[in-house]
């Protein structure tokens, strides 16, 4: 069984290598569940950051631990609160 202290852990490296910038990208992910064919995507696909499944259909979400992260949840607020 995973602890919750190194679940804590990781969410804190997360933290640590996340760019402010790149949060708004990950609510896209969130949002759309597909991640952007660029360099930005792969970023993010190979950091772990988003998570690819395969089944009938391929789709992205973010990594569950990184969703635990407080600007990855203002940043899907804004990308979900209406205009």
């Amino acid at each position: 069984m995973i602890s919750l202290y190194a679940i804590k852990q990781e969410q804190f490296n997360f933290e640590r290598s996340i760019s402010t910038e790149y949060y708004s990208a990950l609510a896209a992910v969130c949002v759309n569940k597909d991640v952007s064919k660029d360099e930005i995507g792969r970023l993010m696909l190979f950091s772990l950051w988003v998570f690819e499944y395969n089944g009938k259909n391929r789709w992205n979400y973010v990594n569950p631990v990184v969703r635990q992260i407080h600007a990855f949840q203002e940043a899907l607020k804004s990308a979900t609160s209406n205009p």
